[in-house]
This record gives C-alpha cells, sequence and structure tokens, in this order.
C-alpha cells in the first residue's frame, strides 16, 4: 500500500506504464544469470563475503536467494508491468526458506533454471513494448528538474 504519494509522485505513477519495457525483464535475466555464475564459480569471483553460510548451507545462500528473487521479480514485471512488494506467496515463503538455508543447494539450482527459463519465455510473450518511450520520460523529468528548481529559487 502507498502511504504517501506527492503530486509529483501521482505523476511518476502514471508515467509507469510508459516506463516499463521488456528491456528491463532482459535486464533482470542478464544478472539473474550472472549471479548464478558467480556463485557456481562460473564467472569472474564468486564475490562470497559469507563464509559462515557456506559452512552451514554448502552454499551462499543469501547470494542465492537474492538470484532467485530477480527472476521472480523480473518475471512478475515482464507480465504486468509492476512490481508487487512484498512479494506474494508462495514465492516470498519459497525465498526466506532459502535464505533461512533450508533449501539443499540442487534444489535451489533447478528453481534458479525454471524460474530463468519462465523469465525467458515471458520476455517474448510480455505486453510490455520492447523499449522504453525514452522521450516521454526524459521530457517528464526535464520538466519536474525545471519546477523543482523554480520553487528552490523562489525559497
Amino acid at each position: 500500500a502507498v502511504i504517501v504519494c506527492t503530486p509529483l509522485g501521482e505523476e511518476l505513477r502514471a508515467l509507469a506504464p510508459r516506463i516499463a519495457s521488456r528491456r528491463a525483464g532482459h535486464a533482470f535475466l542478464g544478472y539473474l544469470r550472472a549471479q548464478k555464475q558467480r556463485l557456481l564459480g562460473e564467472r569472474g569471483q564468486m564475490r562470497v563475503r559469507r563464509p559462515e553460510l557456506i559452512a552451514r548451507d554448502g552454499y551462499d545462500s543469501k547470494y542465492a536467494m537474492h538470484l532467485c528473487r530477480l527472476g521472480y521479480q523480473g518475471l512478475q514485471f515482464v507480465q504486468t508491468g509492476r512490481l508487487t512488494l512484498p512479494m506474494s506467496e508462495p514465492a516470498r515463503s519459497w525465498l526466506y526458506a532459502l535464505r533461512q538455508g533450508g533449501i539443499p543447494m540442487p534444489e535451489m539450482l533447478a528453481r534458479a533454471t525454471e524460474i530463468e527459463e519462465a523469465l525467458r519465455a515471458a520476455i517474448d510473450t510480455s505486453p510490455l513494448p520492447e523499449e522504453p518511450d525514452e522521450a516521454a520520460v526524459e521530457a517528464w523529468m526535464l520538466r519536474t528538474y525545471r519546477r523543482v528548481w523554480a520553487e528552490d529559487d523562489r525559497r
């Protein structure tokens, strides 16, 4: 639920359909893949800074939770153009169990792969436009900056 929304916030919320695009889905997919590869040591550094989780769970469960969260959120975004926060069930509970070390690594990797494949397919069938309306977004930003700066000058 939105607790407070200024008139500027309302304008930005109204602009959301012109911002949302499949391009964002490709970004979610890229981030998911990169984190998965790093977790497995297939790309760059593992970036593991939590040896206590590796000792407890056999892998960095916090890092794994973030990579799966990216997939779930990317999937929702390309299907709807929106993100629900907090995440809805059952994904939320599964991610929490993952973060707490309750999901064995093979199960996590299988789910991450399922999410990745679902996201890739959803991008192709998404109702969102391929690209955001950058001209409309930039025009709104410029108008907004000018308006805010003019208000600051009057103070």
